[in-house]
């Protein structure tokens, strides 16, 4: 793939659909009964179920860090302690149980940038 092709998942929003930017997303969250997608531009409310949602999604760069979280590891500032510093400086929890498996991903995640940027 180019580097100038983008990736979209097709998201639906009411009764209708949208074409979301996969490099703008920073995070999915449920809260309550909603899926929310934080992007760079703002937040879109979609019906869809975040699990859904997690199978459009690259997994090579979206980690379901916990129960009703999504985060893109390219706006993750950095890991402090029991949560994720978003970019955005939002907090977002890392589970408990899959904690040392969830910061595992993530520095391996961190890692392969850093392999592909010295290449």
């Amino acid at each position: 793939m180019g580097e100038l092709e983008k990736k979209y998942i097709r998201v639906n929003i009411g009764r209708s659909e949208l074409n979301v930017d996969v490099d703008g997303i920073r995070y999915i969250e449920v809260y309550g009964h909603k899926t929310i997608i934080s992007t760079i531009r703002g937040e879109i409310n979609v019906t869809q179920s975040l699990t859904a949602l997690e199978q459009t999604l690259p997994s090579d760069t979206f980690l379901k860090c916990y129960r009703g979280f999504l985060i893109n590891m390219n706006y993750v500032q950095r890991i402090e302690g029991e949560v994720f510093l978003m970019k955005d400086h939002r907090e977002i929890p890392i589970s408990r149980d899959k904690r040392s498996q969830i910061k595992n991903i993530y520095l391996d995640y961190l890692f392969s940038k850093m392999e592909d940027e010295t290449c």
